[in-house]
């Protein structure tokens, strides 16, 4: 859904409007039209939409949004220009963009823009690709994609200056607009098990997780920042990945980050410096993950060549994260020595599922030690592939979710055939018989996909809607997690309850699939 806020446009509103309304082209490219005070207004908006619940139809990423305003007008007097920076510093998967209210042909120019573009915004299809393999769009549109974010952490990542949050975000007070009464014993509470279910929590209560857990690893680590600080940090993860996805979002990186954090109280309890690295690590290490995988990125030759063809996605996840921390918890780099200098970037490469038989060969020799890069990478590789030692209840809700990004990567992969073969495709195949609609249709889709989640949806009604399931989490357990997870019980026998956990899964989807296929028969 699309917004045009228009700030303080008082003598120059009418004009914008007349242009918007006056085109039929353009009277349909908003959902919605906002007038708003001033910047720091807009600002609070965007963040308080972005923790809408969940299916959130104002989440800016499946539609162009446009703010006009006067630079010259407005109090804070931020230029067009150092605005829409900010977009991509702090909001960097939204599409949205920044306009000066006096100069009515930019603004035409990027309404047509916009519309020329509406229909990658209504294809999931079209919308992925365009994420994962184009280089940019027109500078006035700040359409996201990942070439564009990587950019632009790569050009922080250069940079030897100290950043200065400005003053529009400084000036936000996180904790009124999370506006959450729930206090620290609850959180604990809910990060303390391993019946944890990130799945139904809202994303104001996810970025509380993240908000308590990092509060106490950094303060025993030594390296605690303002409360605000940390809010902003957590609040800039969350909208560094996309709500759309159906698996590869914060809820995701929330679920990793909390069982990375439960295998280390197990293995390396004491460790406080390297406990709170690798929890940062686990909740960075999709960030921007565009639902996909690395296979499908062999093609793109411009993300492609800038990691060598190696782990292309973590090594994004990597950069983009890296720039994160750099710039907003710079403390964090002064816990590093030669040891650990790598830590981060080691734990979120671990996570390539290409790498896999790497690390269930490292766990054959039972007696041998692991060094700590071994160590780390297999905690959080176990907590990333987490989701079929959870109890079967939460473990049936990530399988569907994962089972619905993999239909999504098929059809993708279907979209590019029909484009003669090639992948990234120029979005001129409208007629694409794999389409994904991202309108009305989507909402109601991702609605039923919340209902799907509820705590009270029962696993018999989710397996009659999709009775795939048990295979698909027979394979992955056959082929993925019980060697692995058997060899890691064997040598940390304080994980032996994880592959009990597998094994009774393990039994409950053979019987459904049984009972499926008596059904069919």
């Amino acid at each position: 859904m699309s917004t045009l806020f228009l700030i303080n446009t008082v003598g120059t509103d009418e004009d914008v409007l007349n242009l918007v309304e006056s085109n039929d082209h353009y009277k349909n490219l908003f959902h919605r039209i906002v007038h708003l005070e001033d910047l720091d207004s807009l600002v609070s908006r965007l963040y308080e939409d972005r923790l809408l619940s969940l299916p959130n139809k104002w989440n800016y990423e499946t539609s162009m949004s446009l703010v006009i305003y006067n630079p010259d007008k407005i109090t804070s007097m931020i230029p067009i220009r150092t605005m829409n920076s900010i977009f991509k510093k702090f909001f960097p998967t939204l599409n949205i963009s920044s306009l000066d209210s006096n100069d009515l042909e930019s603004i035409e120019s990027t309404l047509d823009l916009i519309y020329n573009d509406s229909n990658i915004y209504h294809d999931r299809l079209q919308l992925v690709d365009h994420w994962m393999c184009h280089s940019s769009t027109s500078c006035d549109t700040n359409m996201y994609s990942m070439l564009n974010q990587l950019t632009e952490a790569i050009n922080e990542n250069n940079t030897s200056t100290s950043y200065q949050i400005p003053r529009v975000i400084r000036n936000i007070s996180f904790e009124t607009i999370i506006n959450d009464s729930k206090n620290e014993d609850f959180y604990f509470n809910l990060l303390n098990t391993w019946n944890f279910s990130a799945l139904s929590l809202s994303t104001s209560e996810l970025v509380q997780c993240g908000y308590h857990l990092m509060s106490h690893l950094s303060e025993n680590a030594g390296s605690s920042i303002p409360a605000n600080k940390l809010y902003l940090f957590l609040l800039t993860v969350e909208l560094s990945y996309h709500q759309t996805n159906k698996f590869h979002n914060f809820r995701h990186a929330i679920d990793v980050m909390q069982a990375t954090w439960q295998i280390c109280l197990k293995l390396i309890p004491d460790d406080s410096k390297t406990i709170l690295l690798l929890c940062l690590a686990a909740i960075g290490h999709d960030i921007g993950h565009p639902g996909t995988n690395n296979s499908l990125l062999q093609n793109n030759s411009q993300l492609k060549d800038l990691f060598n063809g190696q782990s292309i996605l973590e090594n994004f996840h990597f950069n983009i994260f890296n720039s994160i921390l750099d710039s907003q918890w710079p403390q964090i780099f002064k816990l590093k020595n030669n040891t650990n200098n790598k830590l981060i970037h080691d734990a979120i490469i671990a996570t390539d599922m290409g790498l896999h038989e790497t690390y269930v060969k490292s766990l054959d020799n039972i007696e041998s030690d692991l060094d700590l890069v071994q160590l780390i990478s297999l905690i959080i590789k176990a907590a990333d592939i987490s989701n079929v030692t959870r109890p079967l209840n939460i473990s049936a809700k990530w399988a569907y979710l994962i089972s619905l990004e993999f239909n999504d990567c098929a059809s993708l992969q279907e979209h590019y055939k029909d484009s003669n073969g090639s992948t990234c495709s120029t979005h001129e195949n409208k007629n694409s018989k794999n389409t994904i609609k991202l309108s009305e249709q989507a909402l109601k889709l991702e609605s039923e996909r919340e209902n799907i989640l509820d705590n009270g949806f029962h696993i018999d009604k989710l397996l009659e809607l999709y009775p795939m399931i048990p295979n698909g989490q027979i394979f992955f357990i056959n082929t993925f997690a019980s060697e692995f997870f058997t060899k890691l019980s064997i040598k940390f026998p304080a994980l032996k309850f994880l592959i009990d956990n597998i094994n009774s899964n393990k039994e409950f989807w053979i019987s459904k699939r049984d009972e499926l296929k008596d059904r069919s028969s």
